[in-house]
């Protein structure tokens, strides 16, 4: 699934990273899609889902920056529940 990227969802991700710059490890482009995903969610009013856990500002992970930006976010037991998926 492939969405657009708007003025809105740029403007947040520019934010967040002005917020939490250590989001993205600049050495290795690790997590580089991370402030993408969250922006979008953001703007969107949608969830993020993911299995990280923890975070802080000194080490900023997706659980931590979407409660302090106050974006949705699960993992993917809860998405599985939320859609009442049967395994």
């Amino acid at each position: 699934m492939f969405h657009e990227i708007d003025d809105d969802v740029q403007t947040c991700v520019s934010r967040l990273m002005a917020r939490y710059p250590k989001l993205v490890d600049e050495r290795t482009n690790k997590s580089a899609g991370d402030p993408w995903v969250m922006g979008l969610a953001s703007v969107r009013g949608l969830a993020v889902v993911t299995q990280e856990t923890g975070g802080s500002d000194a080490r900023p992970k997706i659980p931590y920056v979407c409660g302090a930006e106050g974006i949705r976010c699960i993992n993917l037991l809860d998405f599985m529940r939320e859609l009442k998926w049967r395994i």
